[in-house]
Parts: structure tokens; sequence; C-alpha cells
């Protein structure tokens, strides 16, 4: 599941040490999920998860926001 992905991937770089561990550092992920056989245009599933990723931005970052079709996204944040 892209959520279980995203999750390691923002582990990943909140446990990395960076310059030495001089430097922290964390994610905020969007995702929109599609069937291969969309006939969504790019754009607009770009636009989706840029939406998914500032809602996950806006609830305190490092977390992961999945982009759902009707009112938002969904509330589910996957802190550090």
């Amino acid at each position: 599941e892209a959520t279980v992905v995203a999750e390691a991937i923002g582990t990943a770089i909140r446990e990395h040490a960076w310059n030495d561990g001089g430097v922290q550092a964390t994610a905020s992920i969007g995702i929109v999920v599609f069937e291969g056989n969309t006939t969504m245009p790019l754009d607009e599933l770009l636009s989706r998860a840029d939406t998914a990723l500032y809602a996950a931005k806006a609830g305190g970052r490092d977390g992961v926001r999945v982009f759902e079709d009707g009112p938002g996204e969904t509330t589910t944040r996957h802190p550090g």
C-alpha cells in the first residue's frame, strides 16, 4: 500500500544522520491513488497529490495524507 511505502520513506528521512547528525529533516507526503487506465489528465492527478501534500503540512508536517474524492483528504496523520 502507498501509505506504508510513504511512512517508510518518512522514517528513513527522519532517522538519517544528515551532515553527521547536525541536521534534522522530515518529509510531508501527499498521495493520490488512481487506476492505471485512468482518463484523468496528469495535471489533475498532480493537483490532487499537491492538495494532499499541503494537508499533510497543515496537519503538523512530517505526515502522510491520501487524497480521496469527496469532501477532502483522509485525516490520518503518520507522525514520527
